[in-house]
């Protein structure tokens, strides 16, 4: 069952403007780093220094940079 597998990987499809490496590029400029995995997918890896807070920064990365 997917919620049963623990991952340091999250993978997100992009379904709205702008594109793949667009957005790779405004993420960048709030400090967050990902992969291009395919035209439309980003791949974005964890590890143990990664907190809370990091992740919570990511998403309100995402949120702009979306915006």
């Amino acid at each position: 069952e997917p919620e049963d597998v623990e991952s340091n990987i999250v993978m997100a499809r992009i379904v709205a403007q702008p594109n793949g490496k667009a957005l790779l590029d405004r993420l960048a400029t709030h400090g967050v780093r990902a992969m291009l995995y395919t035209d439309d997918v980003l791949r974005f890896v964890v590890h143990r220094h990664v907190g809370d807070a990091d992740i919570d920064r990511a998403i309100e990365a995402m949120r702009l940079s979306l915006a």
